[in-house]
């Protein structure tokens, strides 16, 4: 089910219509990924509601698996309308559409494949302005992640080995006092 959110997020190709209207819709969409559309000016025809869009795939050609309820009325709404949301009262909206797969829908698309999306209006709001609002695709493969390695450096981690020791090389001189051949104390009385 698609997620909506009132705060136009305005990510993509922009498209205008008449009377202010203008909508946003990504040239790609990114297998696996959702699709973030959005639109501001969507208002009903005397301008103190916003409008519902219906959001239909290849024109109706795909079919989601699980209906959308209408927003207003909570009715069941058709399986040929992939997402639907209501506009605030200032007319704008944002909508999270789930990519397409046999779990959710009867789509099976593939990365290089050109679709559509069209937004509708007029038929689930009493009072709401008709329009009709295409957008082309395309499906782009995910990205690859490989796993992230250190870059190399050229400084050493390690280091380096100097031509200067670290302890004081032996020398030939003794450094504590050699003993004398003296003795320092007399030596006993002897008796004769």
């Amino acid at each position: 089910a698609a997620v909506p959110n009132a705060v136009a997020a305005q990510q993509g190709k922009r498209y205008d219509l008449a009377g202010g209207v203008a909508y946003w819709v990504p040239e790609q969409w990114v297998v696996g990924q959702d699709l973030v559309i959005s639109g501001t000016g969507w208002k009903n025809k005397a301008g103190d509601a916003g409008s519902v869009i219906a959001v239909k795939l290849d024109k109706g050609g795909v079919k989601v698996s699980e209906p959308n309820q209408d927003p207003v009325t909570g009715a069941t709404l058709a399986r040929d309308i992939y997402g639907v949301v209501q506009a605030d009262a200032q007319g704008e909206w944002t909508l999270r559409l789930p990519y397409p797969t046999a779990g959710n829908s009867d789509a099976n698309w593939e990365p290089g494949q050109k679709h559509t999306l069209n937004l509708l209006t007029g038929s689930l709001l009493s009072g709401d302005e008709t329009r009709s609002g295409p957008a082309d695709m395309t499906v782009t493969a995910a990205p690859t992640t490989e796993p992230t390695k250190p870059a190399p450096t050229t400084e050493p981690t390690t280091p380096a080995p100097t031509t200067e020791p670290t302890t004081p090389a032996p020398t030939t001189e003794p450094t504590t006092p050699a003993p004398a051949t003296e003795p320092t104390t007399p030596a006993p009385p002897t008796c004769v």
